[in-house]
């Protein structure tokens, strides 16, 4: 059953909201979205967009902790697509950008100041991404991040893993808590204070658990997406689909925006209708 969209809080949207513990819900967020094969599915979708772009550089804002694209890289190396990704983020993750440097081989460069992704910087030229990240924007903020990119002429692409329904938000929910008390023990370096707030006062666990069914909650439809596109570049042409996750019950969706110019993306919007 679809339900309104409501903008509630999410605790490590908060600059108060300690590093330790958003960090924490980052790479919990990252393995999960590796489990659930993220990377498997939307590898085509931006390889096309690289391809019909000529671009050899992606800038994902909001990356966390990495997201998908330390195995994106590596995949696309294979492949002869030399492809250089920079990792942004308002509030950046110095150490997971260092790992992933480390672990692309140099393919990945984290950016260690903060980055709005409603008005990023004209130097950081390149296909911009966003990985379960674009449900935290207003409807207002959204417009403006994707008008951004249109006025620089950039291509973007946007994923969510969520969805607005009541049985998504409860099973997200439950999944997540348990997701964090998994997670935690499999973490390194170990921390004292995060296993404290996870297994003694869970924290952490409601934390995550509360965050991601607002975040379900916040995620927009695709009615909602269209809606947005209309009011932007005319130039410029949209592409929705959604794909069935591994192990899980659920879709991702993404959403696609390039200059018309590139017909590739033209020619695959047609191939995949959002479902």
């Amino acid at each position: 059953m679809r339900i309104p969209r409501l903008h509630l809080f999410e605790f490590h949207d908060f600059a108060w909201f300690p590093s330790l513990f958003r960090n924490g819900i980052t790479t919990c967020l990252s393995a999960y979205s590796a489990e659930v094969g993220v990377e498997n599915l939307i590898e085509p979708v931006l390889e096309q967009l690289i391809r019909d772009a000529n671009s050899p550089v992606v800038v994902d804002l909001c990356s966390g902790s990495s997201g998908p694209y330390i195995r994106l890289c590596s995949r696309f190396r294979e492949k002869g697509l030399p492809v250089k990704i920079v990792m942004t983020d308002k509030h950046p993750n110095t150490e997971a950008f260092i790992t992933a440097e480390r672990a692309s081989g140099g393919a990945i460069t984290g950016c260690r100041t903060p980055v709005d992704a409603m008005n990023v910087p004209r130097h950081l030229v390149g296909i911009r991404t966003l990985f379960n990240a674009f449900h935290h924007f207003r409807p207002e903020q959204a417009r403006k991040l994707l008008k951004d990119a249109c006025d620089s002429a950039q291509p973007i692409l946007v994923v969510e893993i969520t969805g607005r329904s009541v049985v998504r938000v409860l099973l997200t929910a439950m999944g997540s808590f348990l997701l964090m008390l998994a997670g935690v023990a499999r973490m390194r370096p170990r921390r004292l204070r995060m296993w404290f707030f996870t297994y003694l006062v869970p924290i952490l666990p409601l934390a995550f658990a509360w965050d991601a069914a607002v975040s379900c909650i916040r995620t927009y439809t695709v009615e909602e997406l269209t809606d947005f596109a209309s009011s932007l570049d005319a130039r410029y042409t949209w592409q929705f689909g959604q794909l069935k996750m591994r192990r899980s019950i659920f879709s991702l969706s993404y959403f696609a925006g390039a200059p018309k110019a590139s017909d590739g993306l033209e020619s695959r919007s047609k191939a995949h209708p959002a479902g």
